[in-house]
């Protein structure tokens, strides 16, 4: 991959990774105030029921995924750039 190639899906990882986060945060922030839904006690849930409860429009779920997507992003953004230079190191000589 052509390092411009690399840097343009580098740069579309992070900006579509901080789109969708930023997203889900003000849609959860939107619901939760609009909803007053209380900050629930005890521990936080699993990512089953995170998921199954932001689908059915739980405010805090959501808000809870927005910032799961945001911790991930960087993770993705070193695997395409580690997906990329794969086929930069098989081709190199020693």
């Amino acid at each position: 991959m052509q390092e411009s190639q690399l840097g343009r899906c580098v740069r579309w990882t992070l900006l579509s990774g901080v789109a969708l986060s930023g997203a889900m945060l003000v849609l959860g922030l939107l619901i939760v105030f609009l909803n007053h839904q209380p900050r629930p006690e005890g521990p936080p849930p699993t990512l089953p029921v995170l998921m199954r409860t932001a689908v059915s429009g739980n405010g805090l779920s959501i808000l809870s995924l927005g910032l799961l997507v945001l911790m991930v992003t960087p993770l993705l953004r070193v695997s395409v750039l580690a997906a990329g230079g794969i086929p930069g190191m098989i081709t190199m000589e020693f």
